[in-house]
Formats: structure tokens, C-alpha cells, sequence
């Protein structure tokens, strides 16, 4: 059995991409704080396979996807293997004498034996981002025989099946005969000592200079991927797609049919082109497409965009035949051009229209869990029907003492909803089928607490399913608590999408009644957080590439801050995404609504050193036991090594800290009073770390009690009526059993003094209590 090796070469275009960062050095720096392995040492799995070959792919063309390392292990649970031909892992560096370093998490076992069961080819992307070194590793020969040997040797090691060589900001001198001899040498290595493998190079979308000599590079491998991307970025004037299919001087269609055109008439299946599965934001002077841009923000991932797709309205631009959405925030127009189902199809119609070999992208798992893309590749390339994607705006309340109500939006190619109830929140043996997007979940147990999650039926089968939420039944004006899941992130972190499990369970036991719902619901409004008392928001390791808080979260946030509400924020990424790296909106949000400054990535800016968490004294957690949260990863939830140290500002106060670490490293802050433009006092208790995380269980509840504590001032207000109440519930005490002291809860339909009258066994009043 022969193995069929792929070789990619990545390079940049004079004066459009080299002068800039490309898209895959920006998110590359942006992600070096991952641990990466030396190369000098490799460990390998004897239980790799080596790649299986099938009868049939079931796809009719090349789909070419990077996966980067920042995406893995979040990628395996949404990658579709049978919709792809080759995946590229990114990054193994190439360093200055030939040797390769390797990605972090290296070897990725799971996906490559995945892959190769599926006969998907994986690929070894090399990278180097400096000119002179590159021109050292493809000009001097001791420096490239090394490189090939160590990329013979890693290929063997890895039952790799290709290697993509991402060499970027080459010297204008090495891009062509330099260049292309080099692939013609690579080429001719790789043939000779992997019979039948496939040698790739990935070609700039434009020629700028006329530099490159596409005809002489196609001669000089098998194939060429056109990285047909970057056409607008932090450099642009004017606001614009990533990726326009028409419009203006250069776009894909010229890219295809004029740069490439020698190559498009001799030898199309030398070509594959690449689309982008992410986006550009740019603060703009005004509403209109193509608007002057003020300040480029950041390239959002379709994951992030596709929400806010729904939440602010699609636009359509004929010009370049893409979409887009804008909202305007403090007075200020925001755009994001990101590509969409519609857009892509639109390119694979190029790309088929030409007869080339295939398509690819930038990269894998951008997409998230969302199935718009992957459609495409079926419609195209595939000989099945399209599959359903996960019902997004969900929402879950209780609706009388017996059922929930469960709302999401209508998901396309749909016929129905399967809805799953669980009493833990980790087996769900209960399903019902709904036609509708909005139900009536009935036959529960009076009181009590339950969690859901539902998938999309098609008639293609079932589609992925949503992260889970939890409510308890109780008559619906009950619930003064809504807990909202904002944790999203699936790259370089561990979410399976349910420690809600640990925020419900706690808040239930101390005897609150809530609903929950995920952050899109509150953004497109299926909610309101006013009609709430308390709000907890998870975020969990969200970050900058998922946003904490969008422009729209935020000022949602603001008004129920404003109309006197009380926040629980956690989470260990938001001062980093919004203090550190946010825009000027987003340090207003953080400095004025969260009360707090970002002091360091970690305390003492060192990671995985402190996670316990002690009380400050005579504040409002006076008397709480030191308790610690997951680090490592070990204690049933995922690693938090970058918690955030933060300090209160604007009137604030430091309520936690790091135990050990310097004075000046604050794990919790907390405020009570008015809010910029606010009419009635709120209050506002937020750590930088995940509350979930917190181990053991007990040590959450004490915290969270702490927390209910200094909220619940606000909840029952004192009146000089007396009103005799028509419905009450009386709530397990907390703790139970106790000695000597125990809480009691109750709820009452409306406010008013209360009086309280404690009974033995024999009934005798044992004590009476007045509020």
C-alpha cells in the first residue's frame, strides 16, 4: 500500500500581503502563548494507524482544510470528516537550521487515526514567517537537507500523510526561480521516498509585481491552493469583504481568471481554492457599505458572526457579492463583513465553473459547531442532503409547577426538535419530539430542578446539540434568578457545554428559583434581563476570539445595571478580552459597569501557581473559608491557567484575592450604588476567575450563598401595608442538617413585612422571627 503525501508551500503577496500580516501570522502571534514542544524529543503513539483507503471519499472534488492548534482539541466534536479529503495541522515551526518544533498538544492521536478511518489525509503545515530565514532554508543546501530530512523523519513518525509549508514574508528575489526550484527539489525528495505522494504549494491571491510565475511553480509540484483571502484587513480604507467574489480591482474572480489564468487554461487540477471562515470588523464613519473605516477592530469567526447575523439583520452587498451586518453603539456605526453559507456557495460555483480541483479553508473549526458551511461542501461535492443546524436563542423557564417552557429558533432543514430533560444535567434518558420551536415541556415533578438541551431532525438525520440549560418548575412569577450560559469557546480550552450543572445545582440548593438561557437569547432579545432580580452570567475561558461581551451584550448589561439589578459575573478571560485587548467601548464597559481594572494575565502574571482564593476582611465575604478552583483541569471541569488579576475601581471594593500571591492581585470585586446613568441602585459581584471551577461542592455553595447574600437586600422590600399573601413557598433550609445556625428562605408573590413562626415536633412555637 503506498501513502499519498500532500506538500503545501503558504506564501504572501508583494505589496498586498507581505506588507501586512496575513491572516494566518496574525492568529498565529496572537496564540504563541500556547505551549509548543521542542522537536527535539518526539513521543509517538504506536497506536496511530496509517491511512485507511476506502472504496469511496463520497466527495467529487479535494477539500483541503487548516486546522490550527489553537482550534484542537475543540475540533474534534465538529469537524466532518466525511465532508473533507485533507486536513492541515498548524503549526510545526520550521527553525533557522532545518529542525521543526511541533504544535502544541502534539501528537494529536484522536484525529489523526479519526482522519485516517475516514480516509482524510493529514498534513504537516511548516511555518516560518521571516524572510531572510526562509531564504536560508530554501537557498543553502546543508540548512534544506536538514528540513527534509527532519520532515522525512516526521512524516514516518506520524503516519503522516503530507507536509504544508506556510513561508511567509519571503524576500522579493526568492519568489520566483528560488521558490520554485526549491518545490521542484521538495518534490522530487518527497516522490522518491514516498512513492505516489502529493507535493502542494499555497500560491498568494493576486501577483502583485508580477514577482511570482504561477505557470513555473504549477510545473514545479502537483498542485498550487490559492489562498483566496486578506483582500481587506487593518490596512483598508474603506469597509469591505475579507474574500469579494467581484467589485473593485481585485477580488476572486480575478484572482482565478486573471492572475491565475495561465494555470486556469493548461492545468486547472493544479489548483485548489481556498475561502475564509472568518471575517473583518471595522468601526466605520457612517452606515453605508464600503463607509471610510475609523479603526479596524478584529477578524471575528463565522462561529461569533452568525449570531450577530440574526441579532442585527443581513445585508447584502451586490457589489461584491457578500454580506454583512452594522450596528451603531455610543453614537458610533460598527460593520462586520464575514462570509455565509450564500457567499461560499458562490465561490465553489467559481472554482467549479473553472474545473479545479477543489476547494479549501482557513480553517477548520472557525465554524464552530454551525452546519452553513459544511452544507456547501454537500451540495457541491457530496450525494447527501443537508443537515440541520443547532437550534440557537435558547431559552428555558418555568411555565406552572408541573412544566417548562423551552424556546430556540427555527433551524433550516428542519422537520422537528427532539428535547432531552435530564435531573443531573449528565444523563439524558427523557426525550420528547416537538414540531415547534416554542413548547410546553409538562408531566414534572412540582418544584424541582431539571436541565434540557435539544437538536435539530432533518431528513438527513440529527443535528449537533445545543449546550444544556436548567430551570426549575414553579409557578411562573416565582423566578427572580436567570443564569445565562456566555460560555461559547471551544478552542484551547475543554467546554463540553454544561457546567451550567454547577451554577444551577448550587443556586437550587440555597433555595432560589431560575431560568436560563445562552447569550445569543439575550442579545436577540428573546429575554429580557429586567424582568429578572439576580443575573449570573457564565464566560467561563471565553476570550477575545469569542468575545466576552459584545457591543450589544453590553448595553443590555448597562440598562439592567442602570434599572438597580444585581450581576454575577465569573469568568477568567473578561479583563483580558475587554480591559487589556478591548476597544475604548469595551473598557468603559469594564472600568464603569464591572467596576474593575485588569492588573495581569495571571496573578503575579504566573500561570498555573495560585488557585486558592481567600476572603478580604471586614468585606462583604468576611468570614468565608479559603476555597480553590480547577487549574489543572483534574477536578471535573477544564483548565483555568490564565485566571485574571484584577482590582476594583469607581467606588468598588476588593472582596477576594489570590491567596499567596502579592497583595496587589484581586481574584473578586464587588459594588453597591448607582451606575452611570442609573435611577436605582445596583449591585455587582464579579471574579476573574470560572465560579464552576470552584471544587469542592460545598466550598461553591458557601460562595455562592455569600454572594445571594449581598444581593438579597433587593430582592424582598419592606412596605408599610400589610397584605395577607394569596401564594408563598417556604424552601428546604440551607444547611440541613445544622448546628447551631440555619437559613431559611421564602417567597412571596408580593412584598411585604413578614412575620415567621418557627414549630417544634409537638407543636410549640419555638421562636417567632419579624422582618
Amino acid at each position: 500500500m503506498c501513502k499519498s503525501i500532500i506538500i503545501i508551500v503558504l506564501l504572501t503577496s508583494v505589496g498586498f500581503s507581505q506588507e501586512k500580516k496575513s491572516i494566518h501570522q496574525i492568529d498565529w502571534e496572537k496564540h504563541r502563548h500556547l505551549k509548543k514542544e521542542s522537536g527535539n524529543i518526539d513521543i509517538v503513539d504506536k497506536n496511530i494507524i496509517p491511512l485507511q483507503k476506502l472504496l469511496t471519499t463520497g466527495l467529487s472534488k479535494k477539500v483541503f482544510g487548516f486546522l490550527p492548534d489553537w482550534e484542537y482539541p475543540g475540533a474534534m466534536d465538529n469537524l466532518q470528516f466525511d465532508l473533507l479529503t485533507h486536513i492541515s495541522v498548524f503549526d510545526f515551526l520550521v527553525n533557522p537550521d532545518g529542525s521543526i518544533s511541533n504544535p502544541s498538544g502534539w501528537p494529536w492521536t484522536d484525529l489523526i487515526n479519526e482522519a485516517h478511518n475516514n480516509g482524510v489525509k493529514v498534513i504537516l503545515t511548516a511555518v516560518n514567517f521571516n524572510g531572510t530565514e526562509i531564504h536560508n532554508i530554501i537557498t543553502i543546501d546543508s540548512i534544506k537537507n536538514n528540513f527534509f530530512a527532519n520532515l522525512e523523519s516526521k512524516i514516518s513518525l506520524y503516519q503522516l500523510d503530507g507536509v504544508n509549508i506556510d513561508f511567509e514574508n519571503l524576500n522579493n528575489a526568492d519568489r520566483a526561480a528560488p521558490i520554485n526550484n526549491f518545490m521542484a527539489d521538495l518534490t522530487d525528495f518527497i516522490h522518491d521516498n514516498f512513492p505516489g505522494g502529493e507535493v502542494s504549494f499555497d500560491g498568494p491571491a493576486v501577483n502583485w509585481g508580477n514577482l511570482w510565475d504561477f505557470t513555473g511553480l504549477a510545473n514545479s509540484c502537483d498542485y498550487i491552493f490559492i489562498m483566496g483571502y486578506a483582500f481587506s484587513g487593518s490596512w483598508s480604507d474603506n469597509s469591505g469583504s475579507t474574500a469579494p467574489l467581484t467589485g473593485g480591482s481585485i477580488n476572486i474572480s480575478n484572482t482565478v481568471q486573471t492572475q491565475y489564468s495561465s494555470v486556469v487554461n493548461s492545468t486547472p487540477e493544479k489548483l485548489i481554492l481556498g475561502v475564509p471562515y472568518y471575517g473583518v470588523k471595522f468601526q466605520t464613519q457612517d452606515n453605508q457599505a464600503h463607509s471610510q473605516v475609523i479603526d479596524y477592530i478584529e477578524s471575528p469567526r463565522f462561529r461569533n458572526a452568525k449570531s450577530d447575523f440574526f441579532t442585527y439583520g443581513t445585508l447584502w452587498d451586490t457589489e461584491s457579492a457578500s454580506p454583512w451586518y452594522r450596528y451603531q453603539s455610543d453614537g458610533k456605526w460598527f460593520q462586520v463583513w464575514c462570509d455565509n453559507g450564500l457567499s461560499i456557495d458562490e465561490k465553489f460555483s467559481l472554482a467549479d465553473s473553472k474545473s479545479l480541483l477543489g476547494v479549501g479553508m482557513w480553517a477548520l473549526n472557525y465554524d464552530g459547531n454551525e452546519n452553513d458551511f459544511w452544507n456547501v461542501i454537500i451540495e457541491h461535492y457530496g450525494d447527501g442532503l443537508p443537515i440541520p443546524g443547532e437550534p440557537l436563542n435558547f431559552y428555558l423557564s418555568s411555565y406552572d409547577q408541573n412544566s417548562l417552557k423551552i424556546n430556540f429558533s427555527e433551524v433550516e432543514f428542519a422537520n422537528g426538535y427532539w428535547v432531552y430533560s435530564s435531573r443531573d444535567g449528565l444523563i439524558f434518558n427523557d426525550s420528547t419530539f416537538f414540531t415547534a420551536t416554542e413548547n410546553i415541556l409538562s408531566g414534572l415533578d412540582s418544584t424541582e430542578l431539571y436541565f434540557i438541551k435539544a437538536n435539530a431532525v432533518g431528513s438527513s438525520g440529527i443535528g449537533p446539540s445545543t449546550g444544556v440549560l436548567a430551570a426549575t418548575t414553579n409557578p411562573a412569577d416565582e423566578s427572580t434568578v436567570l443564569i445565562i450560559d456566555g460560555f461559547d469557546r471551544q478552542a484551547g480550552t475543554t467546554n463540553t457545554r454544561d457546567y451550567i450543572r454547577m451554577h444551577a445545582n448550587s443556586i437550587f440548593n440555597i433555595g432560589f428559583n431560575f431560568s436560563s438561557a445562552t447569550n445569543e437569547a439575550v442579545s436577540k432579545n428573546e429575554v429580557d434581563l429586567t424582568g429578572y432580580t439576580i443575573v449570573d452570567w457564565i464566560l467561563g475561558d471565553e476570550s477575545t476570539a469569542d468575545n466576552t461581551f459584545t457591543s450589544n451584550e453590553q448595553e443590555i448589561v448597562k440598562e439592567f445595571l442602570k434599572q438597580g439589578g444585581n450581576l454575577l459575573i465569573t469568568g477568567a478571560e473578561v479583563g483580558w478580552d475587554l480591559d487589556e485587548k478591548g476597544t475604548t467601548q469595551d473598557r468603559d464597559f469594564y472600568n464603569n459597569y464591572l467596576k474593575a481594572e485588569y492588573i495581569n494575565d495571571a496573578p503575579n502574571g504566573e500561570k498555573l501557581i495560585y488557585n486558592t482564593v481567600e476572603a478580604l476582611s471586614g468585606k462583604v465575604f468576611d468570614g468565608l473559608a479559603d476555597f480553590t478552583f480547577d487549574f489543572k483541569g483534574d477536578q471535573g471541569t477544564y483548565e483555568v491557567d490564565w485566571p485574571d488579576a484584577i482590582n476594583a475601581l469607581n467606588g468598588a471594593q476588593n472582596i477576594l484575592r489570590y491567596k499567596g500571591a502579592p497583595s496587589a492581585n484581586i481574584a473578586g470585586i464587588s459594588f453597591e450604588g448607582l451606575f452611570p446613568g442609573g435611577s436605582a441602585e445596583g449591585k455587582v459581584v464579579y471574579f476573574g476567575f470560572p465560579f464552576e471551577t470552584i471544587y469542592p461542592i460545598e466550598s461553591r455553595e458557601n460562595v455562592i450563598n455569600k454572594v445571594f447574600d449581598f444581593f438579597e437586600g433587593t430582592i424582598l422590600k419592606i412596605t408599610e401595608n400589610v397584605n395577607i399573601p394569596q401564594r408563598f413557598t417556604l424552601f428546604q433550609n440551607y444547611p440541613n442538617p445544622f448546628n447551631p445556625i440555619t437559613k431559611i428562605r421564602y417567597y412571596l408573590n408580593k412584598p411585604g413585612a413578614v412575620s415567621v413562626k418557627i414549630y417544634d415536633i409537638s407543636g410549640r412555637e419555638v421562636v417567632s422571627l419579624k422582618e
